[in-house]
């Protein structure tokens, strides 16, 4: 009964991937009812990288809902025109000085323009601070989003006694209104600085065992599909962006990383799989 309702629900919904290779080739796609957790240290991309995956969504036709904790509409939407004009904010300011009528054409033409309508599938949120039960009831007003991206889970708040406890409560709570609501729930979690310091072995860069996501809780057991993100610096001197496929509820393989690099579009450009 399972399987048939599975099937049920993605012959209507489709499948829709991430976006990222390493959850694309191992995972396939975005499962309704379920939820993806991504971890990383700070400064790392975890922000970015689910920004990604919201455009690669709103790409396919479906709408998503992003609910940011910690940047504003406006900062998410700069770093979208960064990714399609290919400018500093710095460049930008710049040109907005030498001629703002310019910069309002190619604004009004992004707005416009059919390359750029998926923009329209993505409804930003900031809800810094929030309890776990507003949000949910905020979930109920966007009924027609089949999937949601809450970024970061540690800035909710929740019930308990402890930072820990209300982690625990907040995760469960988001795990059941998916599977109860239908809806492709993909959740970032910080991971503490230290232990990627802690951490760092000659393989790979970072021993992804022993990250552990910040006040935890049962953030990883309540997820479905689960990545860590850690920073690794090369021989070149470049820095990159290793990705670990930590728990894989729909298949064999987890325990893998892929490596990354950040391009000036801030797109994940993939350097090396399986490393």
């Amino acid at each position: 009964d399972e399987i048939k309702q599975d099937l049920m629900i993605r012959s209507k919904v489709g499948d829709t991937t991430y976006g990222i290779e390493i959850l694309d080739d191992t995972v396939g796609f975005i499962r309704p009812c379920t939820v993806t957790l991504i971890m990383a240290t700070p400064n790392t991309g975890k922000s970015l990288l689910a920004q990604n995956i919201a455009c690669n969504i709103a790409k396919q036709g479906k709408k998503v809902l992003f609910c940011s904790c910690e940047m504003t509409s406006g900062l998410l939407m700069e770093r979208q025109l960064k990714n399609i004009m290919g400018i500093t904010s710095k460049q930008l300011i710049e040109a907005y000085k030498k001629s703002p009528s310019s910069i309002d054409k190619i604004f009004e033409s992004i707005v416009n323009g059919e390359d750029f309508k998926y923009l329209k599938n993505i409804s930003v949120l900031d809800i810094g601070g929030i309890h776990i039960d507003e949000l949910l009831k905020v979930f109920d007003e966007y009924k027609e989003y089949k999937f949601i991206i809450v970024d970061y889970i540690q800035r909710i708040k929740g019930e308990g006694d402890s930072e820990y406890q209300q982690l625990g409560d907040v995760s469960y709570k988001l795990q059941i209104y998916a599977m109860n609501n239908c809806k492709g729930m993909i959740e970032c979690s910080q991971i503490p600085k230290i232990n990627e310091t802690d951490s760092r072995t000659q393989k790979a860069g970072v021993d992804f065992t022993k990250l552990r996501a910040k006040g935890a809780g049962n953030m990883e057991e309540d997820a479905h599909v689960a990545i860590k993100m850690a920073e690794d610096f090369g021989s070149d001197g470049q820095r990159y962006v290793l990705v670990n496929l930590s728990k894989n509820k729909y298949g064999n393989t987890k325990w893998i990383t892929y490596k990354y690099q950040i391009d000036p579009r801030l797109n994940f450009k993939l350097i090396q799989k399986e490393i």
